[in-house]
């Protein structure tokens, strides 16, 4: 698989500039990163249970952390299916959203499926991050869906 490692500036909305980076997790210290701000979105902000957000399918994925500077700011995992890519946990610490991080790591996230031969690439969005996946260029499909108690939509973009 290829490893994708990102720089770039990222000015924000307060005139700040941030020094974004996306690693792939290769490291016991990545990996509880990731795992430290997936607790710190899903369980602690979303109130989803422990057992519902660390599903044991970690091995199976390939998982991202998403950093500003030296700090880790956001997670993403890629479960590689046979017909398709599906994006999973991603997410961005409270303070660092609405600066064009996500967008940025979605379309990081879309680069490495590609560059992987995956062009199919699906996620599970929750009602209310629809938007901005429709903005990534997703498209929703099928029923509403609870997971972890929470209402979701799958989308799709092929390539």
């Amino acid at each position: 698989m290829y490893c994708c490692i990102t720089n770039r500036f990222n000015i924000n909305s307060n005139g700040g500039i941030h020094l974004v980076k996306i690693i792939e997790c290769t490291t016991k210290e990545q990996i509880m990163d990731h795992f430290i701000i997936r607790k710190l979105v899903f369980v602690d902000e979303q109130q989803v249970s422990m057992e519902e957000e660390f599903d044991l399918t970690e091995k199976n994925r390939t998982l991202f952390l998403v950093y500003d500077q030296n700090k880790p700011i956001g997670t993403a995992r890629i479960n590689f299916l046979q017909e398709y890519a599906k994006l999973e946990r991603i997410c961005i610490l409270k303070e660092y959203r609405k600066k064009n991080i996500g967008k940025f790591l979605i379309n990081e996230l879309i680069k490495y499926c590609q560059q992987n031969n995956y062009y199919n690439i699906h996620l599970g969005s929750q009602v209310q991050a629809i938007g901005f996946y429709e903005k990534c260029g997703f498209v929703k499909y099928g029923e509403m869906y609870y997971d972890a108690n929470i209402p979701h939509y799958n989308m799709k973009k092929e390539s």
